[in-house]
C-alpha cells in the first residue's frame, strides 16, 4: 500500500505538465503514481469551479478543504483508491468545522462540549489545571485557524491521517497565525497518542529539518550544530516532533539517513530544479506504532506538475509479530470489503489502534464517511441536487390554435 503527498502547486495547472499533458487526466497522474491515497496541497481551487473530471475520478474517493476566505487560495485534497473507505472525514485541525459544530474536547473552551463528532477515542485528560484553556493562549481564533482549508484528517482504523498544507513563515499577524497553527497541530497530535491512536502526518510543511536538506550544504553552509540554522522556531517545532526527541518518525530520513540531495521544493522563478538547488519541506511523518509497517519511503523528483516533488511511503501488507501473529494490512483498514466481511460477525480484528469501539460502530462510522459533505461526489453539482437553470423556470406548452396563429402573425 502506498501514501503519497504532494503540494501540486494548482489542481489543473499540474496537467500542462509532461508527462500529464499528453492526455489531460487525473486519472492517467494517479495510475503513474501508484497511490492508494493521494494527499494533496495547495489545489488553488474553488468549490463552484471544480470540474466533474477533476472531482470524480473513476476509482477514487476525493475529500476536499477549501479556503473560505480566499477564492482559489490553499486547499488541500485527499484521493482514497477504492475500496477503502475513511471511517471518519474531518476538515480543519482545531475541529470547529465539524457537524454539529464543537470544538474537539482536547482543545478546552469556555463552554465545554458533552460530545463531540471530531476524531479522537476518549475524553481528553484536562492537562491545563482547570484554569487556563488552550485557545485562550492563542492570537487567533478556531475559525480564523480553519479558514484557509488547509487540513483534512481522515480515519483509516489502523492510523488516523493528517493532510496538511502549513503555513508559510510571515512576520507581524501572519507569523502569529503560523505560531497559533503549529501549536494546534502539536496539540492534537498529542492527544491522539496519548489517546492509543496511531498517526501519520503528511504535506508541506514548510520547514527544513536538517542542514541536509538544504542544497547549500553541499557547500559548507549550514553545518549541524550551526546557531543560526537551528534558531529558526519552526525548525525547532520540526525537531521537536522528529524522533528522537518527538513521538513520529522522519519516514524518508528513516530510509535514508546520510542521503544529500534529497530536495522537494526548488524555486521556479530562478529555474534552480535542474541543478537540484533546493530543499526539503515535504514530509511523511508516522507514529512509532507504524514502524513495523513501513517497507519504503522516497521522493519521485522525476515527476513534474508543480515546484515541489511528490513523496511517498510502501506500507508491508502482512507484518508477522511474534507476540500477535500474523498481521494483515486489509483487515486493519477500513474497506468497503472488509464492511461486509464483518457485517454478520458482530466482532472484528480490533486493537488500541482501532478507536476502540465496537464493530457496529465502527462500520456505521464507515457509512456515514459516504455522506460526508467533504466527500467530492456528494457536492450539488455532482450529487445531481443542484438545479439546472431551466429548472427555475416553468415550461409552457402552446395549444395548436395558438401555434398556429403566431405563425400565421409571423409569416405576415
Amino acid at each position: 500500500m502506498r501514501i503519497l503527498t504532494w503540494n501540486i502547486n494548482g489542481l489543473t495547472s499540474a496537467l500542462n505538465y509532461y508527462p500529464w499533458s499528453k492526455k489531460k487526466s487525473h486519472k492517467e497522474m494517479f495510475a503513474t503514481m501508484k497511490a492508494d491515497i493521494i494527499c494533496l496541497q495547495e489545489i488553488k481551487c474553488q468549490p463552484t469551479k471544480l470540474t466533474q473530471d477533476v472531482a470524480l475520478v473513476p476509482g477514487y474517493d476525493a475529500y476536499f478543504s477549501f479556503s473560505k476566505t480566499k477564492p482559489g487560495y490553499s486547499g488541500v485534497a485527499v484521493y482514497v483508491k477504492q475500496p477503502l473507505v475513511p471511517l471518519q472525514a474531518e476538515e480543519g485541525i482545531t475541529g470547529i468545522l465539524n457537524e454539529p459544530k464543537t470544538i474537539n474536547p482536547c482543545f478546552k473552551s469556555n463552554n465545554k462540549p458533552t460530545s463531540s463528532s471530531s476524531i479522537t477515542t476518549n475524553d481528553c485528560n484536562d492537562n491545563d489545571g482547570g484554569e487556563g484553556y488552550f485557545f485562550d493562549g492563542l492570537m487567533n481564533s478556531p475559525d480564523q485557524l480553519d479558514s484557509e482549508g488547509r487540513c483534512l484528517i481522515l480515519d483509516f482504523g489502523l492510523f488516523v491521517l493528517l493532510n496538511i498544507y502549513f503555513p508559510n513563515e510571515a512576520q507581524g499577524d501572519r507569523g502569529y497565525y503560523k505560531a497559533d497553527y503549529h501549536a494546534c497541530v502539536r496539540r492534537r497530535i498529542d492527544d491522539m497518542l496519548t489517546n492509543g491512536r496511531q498517526v501519520i502526518l503528511v504535506g508541506d510543511l514548510n520547514a527544513i529539518h536538517e542542514p541536509l536538506d538544504h542544497f547549500k550544504s553541499t557547500h559548507g553552509w549550514p553545518v549541524v550544530g550551526d546557531t543560526v540554522f537551528q534558531a529558526s522556531v519552526y525548525r525547532h517545532w520540526l525537531n521537536e516532533i522528529i524522533y528522537p526527541k518527538g513521538p513520529l518518525i522522519d519516514t524518508c530520513r528513516n530510509f535514508h539517513p546520510q542521503r544529500k540531495g534529497m530536495f522537494t521544493f526548488w524555486k521556479s522563478v530562478t529555474n534552480e530544479r535542474p541543478r537540484n538547488f533546493g530543499v526539503r519541506l515535504d514530509y511523511i511523518l508516522v507514529s512509532e506504532g507504524l514502524g513495523s509497517w513501513l517497507k519504503a519511503a522516497d521522493i519521485l523528483p522525476e515527476l513534474f506538475g508543480s515546484d515541489h516533488c511528490p513523496v511517498y511511503i510502501d506500507l508491508y501488507d502482512i507484518v508477522e509479530s511474534s507476540v500477535q501473529g500474523t498481521k494483515c494490512l486489509m483487515d486493519l483498514l477500513s474497506t468497503e470489503q472488509s464492511k461486509n466481511k464483518n457485517k454478520n460477525k458482530g466482532k472484528g480484528n480490533m486493537t488500541t489502534a482501532s478507536v476502540n469501539i465496537s464493530i457496529k460502530n465502527k462500520y456505521k462510522s464507515a457509512n456515514e464517511s459516504r455522506y460526508s459533505n467533504l466527500l467530492a461526489k456528494n457536492f450539488a453539482q455532482f450529487s445531481g441536487s443542484q438545479k439546472r437553470l431551466d429548472q427555475y423556470f416553468s415550461t409552457v406548452v402552446c395549444p395548436k390554435n395558438t401555434k398556429k396563429s403566431t405563425d400565421q402573425k409571423i409569416d405576415q
